[in-house]
Order: structure tokens, then sequence, then C-alpha cells
């Protein structure tokens, strides 16, 4: 807690961020969703492999369950 216990609500400011300074002449530059959206995308893909993974693995289980028979 010593790191948390330094932070102060004044040293804050929420005027700090500024959205006009995203934007360029009148237009909003779309840099952070793309950001966004690439790393939801890599995420996607990677949850999908596992899912893959995972099934591959409970389809080698099934079947060594079916090989071994009843005890």
């Amino acid at each position: 807690m010593g790191s948390v216990s330094l932070l102060r609500a004044a040293t804050v400011d929420a005027k700090t961020f500024d959205p006009k300074s995203q934007r360029k002449n009148g237009v909003e530059t779309p840099c952070r969703v793309i950001r966004l959206q690439a790393a939801l995308e890599a995420e996607n893909i990677r949850l999908r492999q596992l899912v893959v993974e995972l099934l591959l693995d409970t389809s080698s289980l099934r079947e060594a369950v079916n090989h071994a028979g009843p005890r």
C-alpha cells in the first residue's frame, strides 16, 4: 500500500486530457480505435486457437476412455 498512499487527488487533474488534441483539422483521428480493434482481433484469434486445442484434447480423452472400456 506504500505506493498507493503516495497518490493524492490533487495530483490528478481532469483537465489534463483535451479531447480537442485528438482532432486534426477538425477530424478525429481513429488511432485509438484501430489499436483496440487490433488487440481484440489478436485476442479473438488466440482464443479460437485455444478452443480448437481443447476440442482436440477432449476428443482424444473421449477416445481413450472408450478404448479403456468399463472397469
